[in-house]
């Protein structure tokens, strides 16, 4: 690899010329390849700068790089970049979807027909929004691998839709259901009552509100939501970055969570306590996983319904997950034309886009009352 210098003489002009050549050893040819000649030696080095890069390629995709090798090294690579729930949905995803159809391939072979063939696979099997997911997966590791490994590949997903998703309709409660169950003695007396109460009131995700710590609310009554535990009992990350939010609480609830932390204080006492940072707890110390706080709301909607059979001032409930809360208290905010989305936005920790996408059919009926009354003024 070197730059050369030539010298003509012009046989019109009588002058002398001087061109510069990059010249690059083919390992391939195993001979030189010269460039064209070019008035500066500057632009003889971009252009030998070029031609070495793209020799790099070649050599890369000579190397039969395996689309195993690069999802391998992308999911390794990537542990940072996600949330723990998300990335070890994502390694499975390609171990159970992905490695069985491509892991042995040589990635430059895999080409666009390749992967609509196997799409139009994907999405008869499974929901469009798994089929979606392990699309984009695949499409990231291309990603990787041409922009990271620096492999000579295009990336097969670019000119594939995607699969479409209804949109999703969510049980929820009314206020007045959530307020009958809060009130219950078997909530209010139990150790998961404080998680849950900030479950229907402030729609934080569970895994949002068993990784509050202790010193998470402040004087005034603000409540810092800037990390989470998951069902997996690992400290994580919040699921976007507008998930990182500050609530500014009512009074009453504020103080039922001091009056936890106070609790908690004199269940410190004991030797055996198993310390943490956290809020919320067991008397013994131990944390409360979002999958446990899960199973105890479901147990006590289903123990409610079952009493109501044999006592009147029991009523039934819609059987709704936990993470129902906070679809109900999006919908029931949502309802009111008073409160801007925006508003309803930070306190969900999410976008307006996101928000409106979910909760858009909310407003059909409000939108229904609205244009029967502007025809009842005309008709």
């Amino acid at each position: 690899m070197s730059i050369q210098k030539k010298e003509y003489k012009s046989k019109k002009t009588g002058k002398t010329v001087k061109k510069y050549y990059a010249c690059v050893y083919d390992t391939r040819t195993e001979k030189p390849v010269w460039s064209k000649g070019f008035s500066t030696e500057r632009e003889a080095k971009k252009e030998e700068a070029r031609m070495i890069q793209e020799q790099e390629k070649h050599s890369i995709a000579e190397k039969k790089i395996l689309f195993s090798q690069a999802a391998e090294e992308y999911l390794a690579g990537s542990k940072a970049k996600y949330a723990k729930s998300t990335h070890k949905t994502y390694v499975s995803y390609y171990k159970r979807y992905i490695k069985p159809v491509f892991g042995d391939r040589e990635i430059h072979t895999i080409t666009t027909r390749h992967m609509q063939l196997f799409f139009n696979e994907i999405c008869g099997k499974y929901a469009p929004a798994t089929a979606n997911k392990i699309k984009n997966l695949i499409s990231l590791i291309f990603q990787y691998a041409e922009n990271i490994m620096e492999c000579n590949v295009s990336n097969p997903c670019t000119k594939i839709g995607s699969a479409r998703i209804a949109k999703p309709f969510h049980e929820t409660w009314t206020k007045e259901q959530i307020s009958y169950f809060l009130n219950l003695d078997m909530v209010k007396e139990s150790v998961y009552y404080e998680l849950l109460l900030l479950s229907a009131l402030t729609g934080a995700r569970p895994e949002e509100i068993c990784g509050i710590q202790e010193n998470a609310l402040s004087s005034d009554n603000t409540l810092f939501l800037d990390r989470a535990y998951d069902r997996d009992g690992n400290i994580t990350d919040m699921k976007t970055g507008n998930s990182h939010r500050c609530l500014k609480l009512p009074e009453i609830v504020a103080d039922k969570l001091r009056a936890r932390l106070s609790l908690k204080n004199i269940w410190r006492k004991n030797p055996d306590f198993q310390e943490s940072d956290f809020l919320f707890c067991r008397e013994d110390g131990s944390l409360i996983s979002p999958l446990i706080l899960s199973r105890n709301f479901r147990n006590m909607v289903r123990r409610n319904n079952a009493y109501t059979g044999e006592r009147p001032d029991f009523q039934m409930l819609p059987v709704i997950r936990l993470y129902d809360l906070r679809h109900s208290l999006a919908t029931n905010l949502i309802m009111d034309e008073t409160i801007p989305d925006k508003i309803v936005s930070e306190i969900m920790g999410t976008s307006v886009k996101t928000l409106l996408y979910h909760y858009s059919h909310v407003r059909n009926g409000i939108q229904g009352d609205t244009l029967a009354e502007y025809a009842a003024s005309i008709l």
